[in-house]
């Protein structure tokens, strides 16, 4: 655990029977619960609120404390390191961030540092590392306060905070959940992106099975007091859900949740005509029906998309195509899915959205038949053919889309089920 503390390199967690109680004679807010958390991957809890998801994660870092089981940190005993060592090795984002409001945003991602009695120039030198990982400009955020930001740039704040002492493990509590959808879109894709450049261990908890899949290396289903319905890899779980509980949890159209799991980054980019202002209107026209496409893309000085001009704009020769066409509406990254490109797609009009780099530069198209290509190659076992399927009541089952009642009630007979079985067992 010190060497990786010390590297900021990623550290398995196990998890060993841990149960919690918060009175004795109160049923378990988790219980008996085991799972290894291997070093360097998003391992997701997902599941109903109440279910216990949070509490679980909250005793990593022993904010709670578990009544009994232990967890074991890089191979050593949480419960024997000092509390606030612990912590100031485990970063932690909530929801809304959680920024405090009196200290600047270089103040706030200085603080585990300056906790840990780095020298200044160290500290220095890790925040300007941290603007440049989450995407904000420090000359123009750095001096700004919480309440000058949006909540997406909160949230980067809080993300950058919760890695400014480089810690092998980050844990997030649903830190997305009060955004809008486009801003929750885009910051789940920085996450992957940053996980990529730095590889922690990152335990995240949601409600949100979307959300769990798309970033999730592993998927924890949970049920109450925190009993694993299923885990494995997210395409798994979608492939083959467990039992009607997990099949309820996912809902309808599987197979679009599975364009989650496909990245721009696996597929092969297609040409597309661009253009600058001033270049030849005559060669993009040309390329344009070569290509039997409707529209050309214009592209400012560092190759940034700006204006989808169509054929027929094209051929009046703009002399400032800037104040032509349409404005692009969105784009997408390496780590974008499909599901998220798509949606890019439908709200442009186009059928079509551009790849860029990490600097905004144009790669490339993503279009919409490849798209509806990677639907027609997933494969999901239909809901009759799964193990648990008979007797369907009720075509609202055959769909996942099965109401919070009938999760309750099946939970209660796996309860009633477990008391026989310890009962058969102690007699």
């Amino acid at each position: 655990m010190e060497e990786a503390i010390a590297s900021g390199g990623a550290v398995e967690i196990d998890l060993q029977s841990v149960t919690k109680r918060y009175a004795a004679d109160a049923p378990p807010a988790v219980e008996e619960f085991s799972l290894t958390i291997p070093a360097g991957e998003i391992v997701v809890f997902v599941g109903p609120s109440g279910c216990g998801k949070t509490t679980t994660m909250r005793m990593i870092n022993r904010l709670v404390k578990p009544t009994s089981g232990r967890i074991m940190i890089g191979g050593r005993d949480a419960a024997e390191m000092k509390t606030d060592v612990l912590r100031r090795h485990i970063g932690y984002v909530v929801q809304q961030a959680g920024l405090l409001p009196h200290l600047t945003v270089r103040q706030n991602i200085e603080t585990v540092p300056r906790l840990l009695k780095w020298d200044r120039k160290r500290i220095r030198e890790r925040t300007s590392e941290l603007f440049d990982l989450v995407g904000m400009e420090e000359e123009e955020f750095a001096g700004r306060y919480p309440r000058e930001l949006s909540g997406g740039q909160q949230q980067r704040v809080g993300v950058a905070r919760a890695l400014a002492a480089d810690p092998p493990i980050l844990l997030m509590d649903e830190p997305f959940g009060a955004l809008d959808p486009i801003t929750r879109d885009r910051l789940q894709s920085e996450l992957l992106k940053i996980q990529r450049r730095v590889r922690k261990t990152i335990v995240f908890v949601t409600h949100d099975i979307d959300e769990a899949i798309k970033l999730g290396d592993r998927v924890v289903v949970l049920q109450e007091r925190s009993r694993i319905a299923q885990q494995g890899a997210p395409d798994e779980i979608l492939a083959e859900p467990a039992n009607r509980y997990v099949r309820a949890f996912i809902g309808g159209g599987a197979a679009v949740k599975r364009l989650h799991l496909v990245r721009i980054e696996d597929l092969e980019l297609r040409p597309y005509p661009t253009f600058a202002a001033g270049d030849d209107y005559d060669a993009v026209i040309r390329e344009v029906d070569e290509l039997r496409l409707d529209y050309a893309l214009l592209l400012d000085g560092r190759r940034r998309p700006l204006r989808w001009l169509h054929r027929d704009e094209l051929e009046d020769r703009p002399t400032d195509p800037v104040s032509e066409g349409q404005p692009v509406a969105g784009v997408v990254t390496a780590t974008t899915t499909l599901h998220d490109a798509m949606d890019e797609m439908l709200s442009s009009g186009t059928g079509i959205v551009p790849a860029v780099d990490d600097g905004g530069g144009f790669l490339g198209a993503v279009r919409l038949d490849q798209v509806t290509a990677a639907l027609e190659e997933t494969h999901v076992t239909p809901v009759a053919e799964q193990a648990d399927a008979a007797p369907v009541r009720t075509v609202a089952e055959i769909t996942g889309e099965i109401d919070r009642r009938d999760i309750e009630a099946e939970q209660a007979r796996q309860d009633a089920e477990r008391d026989v079985e310890r009962g058969e067992a102690t007699a």
